[in-house]
């Protein structure tokens, strides 16, 4: 099934040269437009697959969007897709979390759909990496339960084996062994 896209993007025209170039793509209908950050507030996180924004918006910056949107749902992959090709901005938008940025020039219409695929197939690692991570600590718990368990079974083979039944008292066997091991020290 296509991808759902949430797309944050102010200026008409640039949305519609996104949206068309990620419908061209996915299929129609596989995307939800946004002008400002309050409306994108206003969109259940937990039902977008990705996030693509501009980073100067109306009324807020892409970063504070992103602080707004991992605030909601932490594993959320937001791209920027801005006019700003300055590195120290793309690296404070990876830095606080953003999983991409790309620059409006260009060709870059025909990047967006492999730039979205791609990073979707990364949050599709890191969620399966998650998963094996946390069945690799419930095997870890279950081994360590097993293992404290055989080793209270051997405890006590060793205990019905060293006594006595009837009395408790320590058997001929473990009298023999403690005196080996008295001679062997003395």
């Amino acid at each position: 099934s296509p991808p759902r896209l949430l797309i944050i993007e102010d200026d008409p025209d640039t949305a519609s040269l996104i949206t068309e170039a990620l419908e061209d793509h996915f299929g129609k209908g596989c995307l939800i437009h946004c002008r400002t950050i309050a409306s994108a507030q206003k969109v259940d996180v937990g039902e977008v697959d990705l996030v693509l924004s501009d980073m100067n918006l109306p009324d807020g910056t892409g970063l504070q969007l992103l602080e707004q949107l991992l605030g909601k749902r932490e594993d959320l992959p937001v791209v920027f897709v801005t006019g700003e090709g300055i590195l120290d901005n793309a690296m404070r938008a990876i830095r606080a979390g953003a999983y991409d940025y790309i620059v409006k020039a260009g060709d870059y219409l025909f990047a967006i759909p492999v730039m979205v695929e791609k990073n979707l197939e990364i949050w599709r690692t890191k969620q399966l990496n998650l998963r094996l991570q946390n069945q690799l600590t419930r095997t870890l718990e279950q081994l360590q339960m097993k293992n404290e368990q055989l080793e209270e079974a051997v405890h006590k083979l060793e205990t019905v084996e060293a006594t006595d039944p009837l009395t408790g008292l320590a058997n001929r066997r473990a009298v023999g062994v403690a005196i080996e091991r008295s001679f062997a020290e003395g």
